[in-house]
């Protein structure tokens, strides 16, 4: 089992996940930043069943980190309430895992 996970935000725009992954490896919070989508994603807000086109932005970065990646992306983001999740990352390569470890503070 590793010390590092991934940490899964969902954005309103390709363009505000890109700024927030590039923030993040920037502060050495993350070692990369990967952008994907357009996604659809189904949830209730407010009372009300929606349906939007979101983008999915993926951090790795090292599970202790969490909360101080959790408080750029919050103070960082579009939505009141974003969604900011980690997985652990349990099995890696040596190569990747020594990268990672060299990439974050």
């Amino acid at each position: 089992m590793s010390d590092f996970s991934e940490i899964h935000v969902t954005c309103a725009t390709k363009d505000e996940a890109v700024r927030l992954g590039r923030a993040a490896v920037e502060k050495w919070l993350a070692a990369c930043a990967q952008v994907s989508g357009p996604i659809t994603s189904v949830y209730r807000w407010q009372e009300e069943v929606r349906e939007d086109e979101e983008w999915l932005l993926t951090l790795k970065t090292r599970a202790c980190l969490f909360d101080e990646v959790s408080e750029l992306i919050a103070a960082e983001h579009s939505y009141e309430v974003p969604q900011i999740t980690a997985v652990p990352l349990d099995a890696l390569s040596p190569s990747y895992e020594e990268w990672l470890a060299a990439q974050i503070r």
